[in-house]
């Protein structure tokens, strides 16, 4: 049977493929909050709520998670356009990691992005959502 954990689990292994990546030690929700978890290409993966789906006419329920990764990216203070477009490519390569066909035991849709840069100033701080669907019962 699938789980929140395993599929947490293995998002965060398939992100870890993309060169430089590091999955953060903190609390998924804290990346980027705490000083010392903020580092280049730093990523944490979170579900932080989750919905069972049934249908009326059959007698199959399926499980949507949403997953959130958050990633940190290092702005350069000499090139700061340079950096945020850097930070906007890292983007679009973990939602094309991560839309792949890799898995099936659910899939991935992809929801939204969320970006801004962190109080210094020396970090973008990004949020990529994606619903995770996959069958409990049929």
């Amino acid at each position: 049977m699938t789980t929140a954990s395993a599929i947490r689990a293995a998002i965060a292994a398939r992100v870890a493929l993309l060169t430089g990546w590091a999955e953060s030690r903190f609390l998924a929700d804290r990346l980027g909050y705490d000083p010392a978890s903020v580092a280049h290409l730093a990523y944490s993966v979170d579900l932080p709520n989750g919905q069972a789906v049934g249908h009326r006419q059959k007698p199959t329920i399926y499980q949507q998670e949403t997953v959130v990764i958050r990633f940190t990216h290092r702005v350069s203070p000499k090139d700061q356009v340079d950096s945020y477009d850097a930070a906007l490519t890292a983007e679009s390569s973990l939602i094309t990691q991560l839309l792949a066909n890799w898995t099936t035991t659910f899939q991935l849709v992809y929801v939204s992005s969320v970006r801004a840069s962190l109080d210094s100033g020396e970090w973008r701080r990004h949020e990529v959502t994606f619903h995770a669907l996959f069958y409990v019962q049929e």
